[in-house]
Parts: C-alpha cells; sequence; structure tokens
C-alpha cells in the first residue's frame, strides 16, 4: 500500500489595515463623527490644534470650530502670534465659542485687538473671555458690544489701562467678572459699571486703581464672592494716602454676600453694608511703622460690615494696624455668628488690646487658631493677669485652640512667653476640650527636650478638666 505524505503549506496570516481592527472594522480616528472629533482636539492648546488641519483633507477645518481658543505670548515672535490669531479668527465658522483667550502685547496694533475682541463678542457669542494686554499706551476704547453682551458668563481684564466704558452697560448673563491692573478714571461711568449686574456672582478686584474717584458703589444683588487684592500697586505715594483725607471711598453692598476677601495698603476705605449673609473673610494689610490714626480707622471701619461673619481669618499685621486705634475700640462691632478665628503671616501678641477686643466681642466663638505662633510679653507673666473682662466665649463656647510653637529670638521674646499664652488658655478657657500645639520641627530630633516640654504643659492649671493637650 503506497503511503502518500501531503505537506500543507502555512496559511498566511491575514495582514491587518493600519486603518482595521482584528476583526476587519475600520478604527481610523478620521472616520469619527465631526463633534466627536472637536470634542477631541479641543483638549489640546490651540496651536496644536490648528495643526491637526495639515493631516488630512478631512481634517482641514475640523479645528474651525472647537469651543476654545486660547492665545497666549509664550513665543519670542510677536508677529507670527499676531498673525496666527488674524488666521485663527478667519478661519474659524461661525458657531458659538465657548472660551477666548488672549494674551498679548498691544503696541501698534490696537485696532486689530479692537477688531478680534469685536469679533468673538458679536459673530461667535463668546461665554468666556480672558484678556491680558500689555503696553497698552494708546490703546482704543474696548468695543462697546462687549459691555452689552447677553452671552458673557466669564470676563476677566488684566491691562494697565484707565478704562472708558460707554453710558449704556448690561452684562445680563456674567456671572464671574475679574478686572485687574485697571484706572477707573469717570465716577458715573464706573458707578453704571458696578450698576449693570443683575447675575453678578464673583467679582475680583486686582491692583486696580480708583484714580480721583471720591466714592463707588458696588451693588450686585447675586454677588456672594468678593475679592479685593491692592497689594502690587505701582507709582503710589503711599505716606499722602495713609495722611490725606483725598481718598475713594467704596461702599459694598452685600445682601447675597458670603465670602469677601481682602488685601490692600489701604490706601482707600472700603464699608460693607447689609452683609447678613457672610460666612467667611479674610483681611490681611500692607503697612509700615507709624501707621496714622485714620488708617487704622479704615480697618476698623471694614471690620465694622463684617459683623456676622462666621469664619475670620485676620493677619497680624492687621492687628497691628489697629494699634492705633486704641481710642476706638469701642467702636469694635459684636461678632454674635463668630465661630472660627484664624490669625496668619506672623508672632500674635495675647496682651494686644485689639485682640482682647475682637475675643470680648465674639461671645459664640469655637475655635482659635494661631497659625503663626502666640506670645504673652514678659510684662504680664504674673498669675493674676487675665483679660477683663474675660471674654464671655471663654465661659461657654471655646472648645478647640491650635497655636504654633516657633523658634523666638531675643528681638521676639523667648519660649516662656510663648507657655504663657498657653498657661492663660488653659486656665481661663473652663469649657475647652482640646489644645493642640504643632511643634515637631521646634523639637525635630530631641526626644528629651520634647518630653520635657510636654511635662511643663501637664502641670499647668487647667480651667478645663476635660481639656486634651496634644502635641504635633
Amino acid at each position: 500500500m503506497e503511503t502518500t505524505c501531503v505537506i500543507q503549506k502555512p496559511q498566511k496570516k491575514q495582514k491587518l489595515n493600519e486603518e482595521e481592527d482584528i476583526d476587519g472594522n475600520s478604527k481610523c480616528l478620521g472616520n469619527l463623527p465631526d463633534e466627536v472629533l472637536r470634542h477631541i482636539i479641543s483638549f489640546l492648546p490651540t496651536s496644536d490644534a490648528v495643526r491637526t488641519s495639515v493631516l488630512s483633507r478631512r481634517w482641514e477645518y475640523v479645528w474651525a470650530s472647537i469651543p476654545h481658543l486660547d492665545f497666549a505670548r509664550k513665543s519670542a515672535n510677536r508677529n507670527l502670534l499676531m498673525d496666527f490669531v488674524d488666521r485663527a479668527l478667519c478661519l474659524r465658522d461661525s458657531s458659538i465659542m465657548k472660551r477666548f483667550s488672549l494674551s498679548c502685547d498691544v503696541l501698534g496694533d490696537a485696532s486689530r485687538v479692537y477688531t478680534w475682541i469685536s469679533t468673538v463678542v458679536r459673530r461667535h457669542n463668546v461665554q468666556e473671555l480672558h484678556i491680558k494686554l500689555r503696553k497698552v499706551e494708546g490703546f482704543a476704547p474696548l468695543p462697546y458690544c462687549l459691555f452689552t453682551s447677553n452671552t458673557l458668563t466669564s470676563l476677566h481684564l488684566d491691562m494697565s489701562y484707565i478704562l472708558k466704558v460707554p453710558t449704556t452697560i448690561c452684562f445680563s448673563s456674567l456671572k464671574i467678572l475679574g478686572i485687574e491692573r485697571v484706572t477707573f478714571s469717570n465716577e458715573y461711568l464706573t458707578q453704571q459699571l458696578f450698576s449693570g449686574l443683575p447675575v453678578l456672582e464673583e467679582l475680583k478686584l486686582i491692583n486696580c486703581s480708583w484714580g480721583n474717584l471720591k466714592f463707588v458703589s458696588i451693588s450686585a444683588p447675586k454677588l456672594h464672592s468678593l475679592s479685593i487684592f491692592e497689594n502690587e500697586l505701582p507709582d503710589i505715594d503711599f505716606e499722602y494716602f495713609w495722611s490725606s483725607s483725598d481718598f475713594c471711598q467704596v461702599m459694598i453692598v452685600g445682601d447675597s454676600l458670603k465670602e469677601f476677601y481682602y488685601n490692600s495698603y489701604l490706601i482707600c476705605e472700603y464699608c460693607l453694608y447689609n452683609s447678613f449673609s457672610l460666612e467667611k473673610a479674610e483681611i490681611d494689610s500692607e503697612w509700615q511703622d507709624d501707621v496714622s490714626e485714620q488708617i487704622a480707622l479704615r480697618m476698623l471701619n471694614l471690620l465694622v460690615g463684617l459683623f456676622n461673619v462666621e469664619q475670620l481669618t485676620l493677619s497680624s499685621l492687621m492687628i497691628g494696624v489697629l494699634m492705633d486705634a486704641k481710642g476706638h475700640l469701642s467702636q469694635m462691632p459684636m461678632f454674635n455668628n463668630l465661630m472660627d478665628l484664624i490669625f496668619v503671616g506672623g508672632l500674635v501678641y495675647l496682651d494686644c488690646p485689639a485682640l482682647f477686643k475682637i475675643l470680648q466681642k465674639s461671645p459664640c466663638l469655637k475655635t482659635l487658631n494661631f497659625c503663626e505662633g502666640l506670645l504673652l510679653s514678659g510684662y504680664w507673666k504674673n498669675d493674676d493677669w487675665m483679660l477683663n473682662p474675660v471674654p464671655p466665649c471663654f465661659l461657654s463656647h471655646l472648645k478647640w485652640i491650635k497655636v504654633k510653637w516657633i523658634e523666638v529670638d531675643i528681638f521676639y521674646g523667648k519660649d516662656e512667653d510663648q507657655l504663657s499664652a498657653v498657661k492663660f488658655f488653659l486656665k481661663n478657657a473652663v469649657v475647652l476640650d482640646e489644645i493642640i500645639i504643632t511643634c515637631s520641627e521646634h523639637f525635630e530630633g530631641n526626644l528629651e527636650t520634647q518630653l520635657k516640654f510636654a511635662k511643663q504643659l501637664l502641670e499647668l492649671p487647667r480651667g478645663s478638666q476635660n481639656c486634651k493637650i496634644i502635641l504635633e
């Protein structure tokens, strides 16, 4: 019987097309719907999104409908940036633009920048607009259509420029407004600006100047967060403003205000009215030695408007400013709703009259946090020293205190001065549950010294037998 042997050639594996998966289905990115492609490339920087136009005819104009366009002056070649913005806006279709961001030097191209802003507002109904302009000498006024846009929900203007606004202003949809480095020059038009914000929820004024204005009112019925920072103002004669009556008074009507943030040289007077909804405030100040009584009164007037706040953060510099208002501390408001009081920015001296007054006017205070240390000066270290009268919160509400233990020197005091401050609270806060002392950096690597310190704390008299002392 004849045996045959059949040798079969191995079947060739099917070669997959680079644009197909293992089942032969197309996997080409270019076959996705336009709206999906636009969504994908919208996560790219604008310059990279535009570069996708060279991939194929299919991709040529996909980028022209992406919702976000961001142009920043990162390149050393300014002309390339300006031409790139021209081309991008010229080729873009008329679909709604969610965000347009521009950062550039204006120089001699004021008309181009004017046209860009007008185009994104009028043609593309932009919703979020972020404009940062430098070297704006001779810059034309911002297009008037900007100030009557009914699609803008967020606007940020950052430019060293005297702001010129039209007589008709209505941001019917604007919820977030940031203005930075701008100078306000016309009292009536400035008032129009801050009155034409019916749905505004968040306002930030950063290093702006009120120029020669004497009075401004900020009144937005739905405003819940206001930030005012004036700590980098150039070309300001601070000594003049700190001693002169020639300053601007800014009245803030805070019917819905929940958060207020303030850091300033106190060259203007800010007053809050009707701030019954206020929950959180952070107050800092930039000052030099020998602050005038008038400056201290400006700070005191600001605190008066915070009477209903629940959480208050104060800088040690602010406490220093109030030292020059000794004769007026009786004007300190009652903080009946204040539960959390935080001190930042430096050492706080327990025997400071302004601190006394704030504690005495906070009957429901539950927590105290001295983030940068606390001292009781050596003059007051005898056992009979106490706040007179004792703050009501010490007897009923104060449950928690946190103090940072710091490295001290001859100028600031001694470790005994810090221990005396802690001793005072332990002795007089009769409902205290917990006092935390952050000292890990101070005693790092020295267990013996840390144990000695802990023993000193445990030997201190306590008004509350339930109080725990925690070292962290």
